[in-house]
């Protein structure tokens, strides 16, 4: 079966992270193919999902971990998707340089502006931008403004037969003819501006590209858009020499979005299945402010692990689902001011696989692997057991 999924945004990487994680717990899938999509070039967050994926590569192929019965850990086998040059990438710009630093420059705005036939098109942009949405540079990203974002998400649709999306729509149509089922898996924030952007659009386009597919119907798309769960102090007073996104905008920004995901997809159905998640108070109120580029390296989150699970549930089912309406599936806790086992929901993947072990199983064993390789074994590598065998309990 052939699975993909794409994290949009600082949050969709970070939950891609989690995912990675998850793999190495052996509750991942047999194969995945993994992309962030962002424009902020640089982010930290992006940087440590790539050093991430690299060393668990890297375990997989030092230790020789290639086909293993699931559940086994590092039992997931990560692709990556090419750029233009058959590179490996973990991310993709939806608009780097060259087409432009602000959507002044994307939309061409002076060449319309100047020209008869295209002047009522810079009157639309005037009509729907301000000044300083049309001059945002997108060197960091689109900085909490979904609407600077959503131009630039579209430009998939022109690009979906270019890397890296050929590689996804490859893996998706091969899996929809051959192996009779293809599962994608969007996720991001809906209180940003690249996630709240791209979340609807990602999914549409490869939607519609599939309707050209053998087999199309063999498609599963499912998808986490995660509300408001973190925030950061503001710095005081605001700086005015540079553009970041106000948390205090977070929750309205979300109820837009899911204002319009919802009129939406009462006239179309993109997704199969959509995990919400949220948090009710806004996390990281300590946490130093960094707005942009490598800098941002947002600790990992609770909420963050439990999208990683809902991705580790839709892509790990088999031909259980039943066509018909979006399905909704939504978590609580028992507690407001903490988290305990009852309140994850790692059960879900024994009810989808039922030779799965439960998540709280399976991260207790993978912590205390951890621990024994690192305080013990890790350290016998490199010594010259032969050597010392009469010294070792074993």
């Amino acid at each position: 079966m052939s699975r993909c999924m794409v994290g949009i945004g600082g949050t969709g990487a970070r939950v891609l992270e989690s995912f990675v994680h998850l793999c190495a717990m052996g509750l991942g899938p047999d194969r995945v193919r993994l992309l962030v999509v962002d424009q902020d070039r640089g982010n930290g967050n992006v940087n440590r999902l790539e050093e991430t994926v690299k060393q668990y590569r890297k375990i997989r192929g030092d230790f020789g971990l290639g086909a293993l019965p699931r559940p086994s850990l590092f039992s997931t086998d990560i692709e990556l998707s090419h750029d233009a040059q058959g590179a490996e990438i973990i991310s993709w710009e939806p608009v780097p340089n060259g087409g432009g630093t602000s959507l002044r420059e994307y939309f061409g705005y002076a060449d319309l502006a100047n020209t008869e036939s295209t002047r009522h098109l810079a009157d639309l942009c005037d009509f729907l931008y301000s000044d300083k949405e049309m001059d945002l540079k997108w060197g960091g990203g689109f900085r909490g403004r979904p609407s600077v974002g959503a131009p630039a998400m579209a430009r998939i649709r022109d690009q979906i037969t270019e890397a890296p999306w050929s590689d996804i729509v490859r893996d998706l149509q091969d899996g929809c003819g051959t192996e009779k089922q293809a599962r994608f898996f969007v996720c991001g924030s809906v209180f940003g501006a690249a996630g709240a952007a791209g979340f609807p659009t990602i999914a549409r386009v490869i939607r519609n590209d599939s309707m050209k597919w053998d087999g199309a119907a063999n498609l599963h798309i499912g998808g986490a858009p995660l509300l408001p769960y973190f925030g950061y102090p503001m710095p005081n007073p605001p700086p005015t020499d540079r553009d970041f996104a106000d948390p205090r905008g977070f929750a309205l920004n979300a109820k837009a979005a899911l204002h319009y995901y919802a009129n939406a997809w009462d006239a179309e159905q993109v997704y199969d299945a959509v995990y919400l998640l949220g948090n009710q108070e806004l996390d990281g109120q300590d946490k130093p402010f960094e707005p942009d580029g490598l800098p941002q390296k947002n600790p990992a989150h609770f909420i963050e692990m439990h999208a990683a699970l809902a991705a580790a549930d839709f892509l790990n089912r088999g031909h259980e689902d039943q066509p018909g309406s979006t399905k909704q599936y939504h978590v609580g806790r028992a507690r407001l001011t903490s988290v305990s086992w009852q309140d994850v929901p790692g059960n879900v993947l024994r009810f989808t696989m039922k030779d799965y072990p439960d998540f709280q199983k399976a991260l207790l064993s993978f912590a205390v692997f951890s621990f024994s390789f690192l305080a013990f074994y890790d350290m016998l590598l490199g010594r010259d057991i032969e050597r010392q065998r009469c010294a070792l309990p074993w």
